[in-house]
């Protein structure tokens, strides 16, 4: 949970996380970044890639490197909610119906 509020606070938190977690990115981030980045140093200077084409620096942040190959920590339904292109629901799964599912009492369409 300590890596997962570290990297919060870096990349900005994931849909229906509490409350504090969207402040703590607010407040946090600048401290973050440095914090990941002083990471991103030290991993290419353990593999002597602090220069050259295979050097990972400038091109993207560890985070992205290593969340986004391993499939870790996917931002797709993060990116699609602030982009209103997709409606997020909590609730109590009851059935399917014909055109979705019935979630605490609420009937939501679905594909």
């Amino acid at each position: 949970r300590f890596g997962t509020a570290l990297v919060v606070g870096h990349k900005g938190a994931l849909p229906g996380t509490p409350n504090p977690m969207p402040l703590w990115h607010s407040l946090g981030w600048p401290l973050m970044a440095a914090a990941f980045k002083a990471v991103e140093v030290i991993f290419a200077a353990q593999f002597n890639m602090l220069r050259g084409p295979t050097s990972p620096l400038g091109k993207s942040d560890v985070l992205e490197n290593f969340y986004g190959y391993a499939h870790v920590l996917d931002t797709t339904f993060q990116n699609k909610v602030k982009e209103g292109a997709i409606r997020w629901h909590i609730g109590n799964p009851e059935r399917y119906t014909a055109s979705g599912l019935q979630a605490s009492g609420e009937e939501l369409e679905a594909d």
